[in-house]
């Protein structure tokens, strides 16, 4: 899986991770602050889910099964 970061005041990165991934293949974004507060401090796997780019997704440990992080997708141009 690919992660890449734009921001008009740092620049951007991308970062490579390893990830098992099911479906067809698609371009989400996400809001980077609302998503480093639901997954960035927890470490560990993580599983992401999602029907569609413009659904709703879930982000959840795979350690703890009561926690679940909505992320809410933006549209990019």
């Amino acid at each position: 899986m690919q992660l890449s970061v734009i921001t008009n005041d740092w620049g951007q990165a991308v970062e490579e991770v390893d990830a098992k991934y099911e479906g067809t293949e698609m371009t989400i974004a996400f809001n980077r602050s609302t998503c480093r507060r639901g997954g960035g401090h927890r470490g560990g796997e993580v599983v992401l889910e999602t029907i569609d780019a413009l659904k709703p997704a879930t982000l959840k440990p795979t350690d703890k099964s009561d926690y679940v992080y909505l992320l809410m997708p933006v549209r990019v141009a």
